[in-house]
């Protein structure tokens, strides 16, 4: 082999090298889920909706009263 098909075959060894090492890290970055800290607690909800309703004033019965018909402004 003379000189010039052994600087050929290297650069294509280091080419390839190259690619294979974008398209691997490509690869490893799209599945990369960031997880949270070690101590992390996920938070604790302090009131329910349902304490939220109550504490409205809205009961069950006053929810809905079915369509309510406005005069048109057209007319």
């Amino acid at each position: 082999m003379d000189i010039q098909n052994i600087l050929n075959i290297a650069i294509q060894v280091i080419v390839m090298g190259f690619v294979s090492l974008m398209v691997f890290d490509l690869v490893g970055g799209l599945w990369v889920v960031p997880l949270p800290p070690a101590g992390w607690q996920p938070p604790i909800i302090e009131q329910s909706t349902v304490d939220f309703l109550q504490k409205s004033g809205k009961g069950e019965g006053e929810r809905g009263k079915g369509f309510v018909f406005s005069p048109s402004p057209l007319t």
